[in-house]
């Protein structure tokens, strides 16, 4: 009976290595979502677990808001902590190898749009030519330089708007140039 129970405990442990061993690859699932796409890396591995990169390439348009990482145990789920914050396009986790799934969930936003356009001068969403005659009245100094004047015409960025940059609106205007082009 001793050899008989001896036997079947060594059975149960043969039986349990290989999962032990398996235990430390879990299986990665990525959610799709609107606004983009997430590629992951698995850095830093040790006995215990590894380090999980996950980078955001959004869509034109959009932005990375967030991203939620659950890990299974058997039948059970929990959320992982990043070990770092969001940064601008990727984030790390920590993860202990007792995972046998993980599944990535990003979320994305869409980019806010600026409060104004650069060369816009009369604010009305289009680069036209009084855009360009407003910033030469400020250049030939006929009107006042304001802050936001220079905000919106400096668009060669050396702090003042010139005659330079009234061109490069005009140029705009004229469709001689993409209005990427300005600052």
């Amino acid at each position: 009976m001793k050899k008989l129970l001896s036997l079947a405990l060594a059975l149960i442990i043969a039986a349990a290595l290989p999962l032990a061993v398996f235990a430390a690859a879990p299986e990665i699932e990525i959610v799709p979502a609107d606004g983009g796409t997430v590629n992951y890396e698995i850095k830093d591995e040790t006995d215990t677990g590894f380090t999980l990169r996950i980078t955001f390439v959004p869509d034109e348009g959009w932005e990375a808001d967030d991203v939620m990482l659950t890990g299974g145990v058997g039948a059970f789920v929990e959320l992982i902590d990043p070990s770092d914050s969001l940064l601008p396009d990727w984030v790390e986790f920590t993860v202990s190898g007792e995972y046998s799934s993980l599944t990535i969930v990003p979320f994305f936003k869409q980019a806010s749009a600026p409060a104004f356009m650069k060369g816009d001068m009369d604010g009305d969403k289009e680069i036209t030519v009084s855009d360009a005659l407003a910033a030469l009245r400020i250049a030939a100094k006929l009107v006042e330089e304001t802050d936001n004047a220079i905000r919106i015409g400096d668009v060669d960025g050396d702090g003042s708007i010139s005659v330079n940059d009234a061109l490069a609106i005009l140029r705009v205007a004229a469709k001689l140039a993409d209005p990427g082009t300005l600052g």
